[in-house]
């Protein structure tokens, strides 16, 4: 046995390896989404896993049909990866071509040589379908890759996008020094990078997908972790995390920051009168409306309880302009509570920030509490601080 076939045994060995671990990990995922994620993925592997049995049974007793098999079984497989990476960098998935390839690809190599083409005719159809096909997936997946994609999801599209590189590589090859087939003995240079690309390849872009699903489940805990499950806002947690950064970009660049309490008006007596969940539903329709109406660069979360924050760019007038709207929008909502109409109203504490070297969110909020208060005292329904002292109706 040569040392070729050896290290062709060895990596087919952990292609099959990294079979196995991925199925094991999809048996212990528990979450739909990510369970089904990770079968499209063993789908593919699968598939390239399968793919080079063929090749080996068509080399030894020199079946062309085996080794068309194999390579539509191999082409499967790329396709397949391809559409999970789609899926994963929110593209909608291309439509299901290994549906078409798996029988297209061989049928097409098959016919081709009962019409009696050359065997360098056969290699150019085959690597000119897939120099096609990866062409196809690099001009779909270049925009997500250039906005938002992470080390590992460049890394991964890398590992899959050398496909067309091999392909290239082998077209021109293929038309420059017309080879009938491939001998483990003697590869060309373009033959020996295929062979290693597609046993290898495979591998490496399972880890990248690993890599990938891990980072989104780290990011979906995240999310969880820092967001209000009944409004779907930032809860305190997120608030502190973001608000941070926000004010240290703002102190940097001096621009105008306002914070904004916002506390819903006889919170307990709805909650006493109604019971919580009519409390809930208060609670969602504010947050829904102030929401509804904050701009891109601001910053809204719920503190807990029947208390709200925004932070925004903003000086003290324009937010002043900015809590009467808060103050219009609220009241405009019409919520009912079996029969009973319920009449929303917020007072509203507002702290500018001075960019002062020893001022933080704290300091600001415990600022914006003290408006609120004041606001509070003076009758509810509108805003205290921010453009001058007293209070302003909302």
């Amino acid at each position: 046995m040569s040392a070729l076939s050896i290290a062709f045994a060895a990596l087919f060995g952990l292609l099959a390896l990294t079979l196995i671990g991925l199925v094991d990990l999809a048996r212990r995922e528990r979450r739909r989404r990510e369970r089904e994620r990770l079968r499209r993925w063993i789908a593919g592997l699968t598939l390239q896993v399968l793919a080079w049995p063929a090749f080996a049974l068509a080399h030894a007793f020199a079946a062309l049909p085996l080794a068309a098999v194999g390579c539509g079984l191999l082409l499967c497989g790329y396709i397949e990866h391809a559409r999970v990476l789609e899926r994963m960098l929110g593209l909608r998935a291309s439509p299901p071509l290994a549906i078409v390839a798996a029988p297209a690809l061989p049928a097409l190599l098959l016919a081709l040589h009962a019409l009696g083409a050359a065997p360098g005719t056969l290699m150019l159809a085959l690597w000119s379908c897939a120099l096609a096909i990866a062409l196809w997936f690099a001009a779909r997946l270049r925009d997500p890759l250039r906005r938002k994609a992470s080390a590992a999801d460049r890394a991964t599209a890398a590992v899959l996008g050398g496909a067309g590189l091999v392909a290239a590589l082998r077209l021109v090859e293929q038309v420059l020094a017309p080879q009938s087939g491939w001998d483990l003995a003697a590869l060309s240079p373009a033959q020996a990078l295929a062979l290693g690309y597609f046993l290898v390849a495979p591998v490496l872009a399972s880890v990248g997908f690993l890599l990938m699903h891990h980072e989104r489940q780290r990011q979906r805990l995240e999310h969880a972790a820092a967001c209000d499950p009944l409004t779907g806002i930032y809860n305190r947690r997120g608030f502190v995390r973001h608000a941070v950064r926000v004010l240290r970009r703002a102190r940097y660049n001096r621009v105008p920051l306002a914070l904004m309490l916002i506390d819903v008006d006889h919170f307990k007596q709805i909650n006493d009168s109604y019971g919580h969940q009519a409390g809930d539903a208060v609670l969602a329709a504010v947050a829904r409306a102030i929401d509804g109406m904050v701009r891109p660069a601001d910053l809204f979360a719920r503190l807990g309880g029947d208390e709200f924050v925004l932070l925004c760019p903003a000086d003290a007038y324009q937010a002043h302009a900015i809590a009467e709207r808060i103050g219009r929008v609220v009241r405009g909502q019409r919520l009912e509570w079996e029969g009973t109409p319920l009449r929303l109203t917020v007072s509203i504490g507002v702290a500018q920030a001075r960019h002062a070297p020893d001022e933080s969110i704290q300091t600001l909020l415990r600022e914006a509490d003290r408006h609120l208060y004041a606001a509070k005292r003076g009758g509810r329904d509108r805003s205290a601080g921010a453009a001058s002292a007293g209070l302003h109706c909302l």
